[in-house]
C-alpha cells in the first residue's frame, strides 16, 4: 500500500491551505505529521481521505483515484467530532465496521478487539450524550479503527485522552505499522511523536519542509552537542575546572558538582575529557538528546530560522 502525492494544492477562496506537496507515503512507516495552527496539516488529511478534492495536482492510493477511494482502505479520524448521537458507544463503534463491509464474525471480533484497547468495554451500552470529552474522543477513535484498515489517517488523536490510554493507542499503531500498514497521525505533542514515529512530514505555512526519518533529521540539524557533566569536587565557576577552548560554546552551572556543557557539533567526548584540567576527575559524562521539539522550531518561520535543506 502506496500513497503519491504529487504537486498537491488546495485553495480557500484567496489563499491556499498547502501548495505544492509532493511525497510518497509507503507501507510499513509510522508517520508524524507535525505543524503550527495553519500550516495545512488538517488540510493535508482532508485531501488524503478525499475530502477535499485538489485544486492542483492530484493523490493517488496504488492507482486508486481519490474519487474512488474504498472506505474500507483507510481509517481516519477527524480533529472533530462526528458522531451520532442518537445511539450508543458500540452502534457508533459498529458503525465504522458496516460501512467496510465487514463480515457480521469479523466485525463482532474487531469491535470487541477495539473496545478492550481503548477501554471502552464498560461503556459499551451508554448513550453518548453521558459520556465525556475524552471518552467521545475513544468512541470517534475506535470507529476510524474498528474495520482494520490498510491506512490510518488519525488528525490529533490524542486531544483529551489520558497518558494510559494515549500509549495503549500509540502501541497498537507501531504494531500496525510493523505489520505493514500506513500510520499517518498529526499531533502538536512532538515528544509523543518522536516516542513512537519512525518518519516525519514537517509542514510549514502550508508548504513540505521536511519528509522523511525522525532520527536523519535530528542528527543532521545538530548545530552543536550538549553534555551533563558531573565532578567530584563542587566549583563555583568554570575557570576552576576547564582549560579555555574556541571549541565550548557555553557553560552552564546546574547544581552543585554538576555543569551543562554546550560545545561544537565536530567535538567528540574524548576531544571533551582533554578540555578540563589534568586534576580535575569527572565522574559522569551524559550527553543530551536534541528532540523533535527543538529541530521543529529551528525550522519553522515562527520561530525566525528557517531552513528547507
Amino acid at each position: 500500500m502506496k500513497i503519491s502525492v504529487n504537486n498537491l494544492a488546495i485553495k480557500y477562496q484567496d489563499h491556499y491551505g498547502i501548495k505544492n506537496i509532493s511525497c510518497e507515503l509507503t507501507a510499513g512507516k509510522f508517520v508524524a505529521l507535525v505543524g503550527h495552527n495553519g500550516s495545512g496539516k488538517t488540510t493535508l488529511c482532508n485531501a488524503l481521505v478525499g475530502l477535499l478534492e485538489p485544486s492542483e495536482g492530484d493523490i493517488n492510493i496504488q492507482d486508486l483515484s481519490t474519487d474512488k477511494q474504498n472506505f474500507s482502505t483507510i481509517g481516519f479520524a477527524p480533529q472533530s467530532q462526528v458522531v451520532d448521537w442518537y445511539s450508543n458507544v458500540e452502534a457508533n463503534i459498529m458503525l465504522g465496521a458496516q460501512l467496510a463491509h465487514l463480515k457480521p464474525n469479523e466485525a463482532k471480533n474487531q469491535l470487541d478487539l477495539i473496545l478492550r484497547l481503548l477501554d471502552l468495554s464498560d461503556l459499551r451500552d451508554r448513550s453518548l450524550t453521558d459520556l465525556s470529552g475524552g471518552q467521545l474522543q475513544r468512541v470517534q477513535i475506535a470507529r476510524a479503527i474498528v474495520h482494520n484498515p490498510l491506512i490510518y489517517i488519525l488528525d490529533e488523536p490524542t486531544v483529551g485522552l489520558d497518558a494510559q490510554n494515549t500509549d495503549n493507542l500509540m502501541k497498537y499503531l507501531v504494531k500496525e505499522a510493523q505489520s505493514g500498514k500506513l500510520v499517518i497521525v498529526s499531533s502538536h505533542d512532538l515528544f509523543l511523536l518522536q516516542e513512537y514515529a519512525e518518519d516525519l512530514l514537517l509542514l510549514d505555512e502550508g508548504k513540505l519542509i521536511y519528509h522523511g526519518s525522525i532520527n536523519d533529521l535530528l542528527k543532521a540539524k545538530g548545530n552543536s552537542r550538549k553534555f551533563l557533566i558531573t565532578l567530584d569536587n563542587e566549583y563555583s565557576v568554570a575557570d576552576d575546572f576547564m582549560i579555555k577552548n574556541d571549541d565550548v560554546i557555553r557553560v552552564e552551572h546546574e547544581s552543585d558538582n554538576t555543569w551543562q556543557l554546550e560545545v561544537k557539533p565536530e567535538v567528540t567526548i574524548s576531544d571533551l575529557m582533554l578540555m578540563f584540567k589534568k586534576e580535575i576527575k569527572v565522574t559522569s559524562c551524559v550527553e543530551h538528546e536534541k528532540t523533535l521539539k527543538e529541530v521543529y522550531l529551528s525550522m519553522s518561520k515562527r520561530s525566525g530560522n528557517y531552513e528547507t535543506n
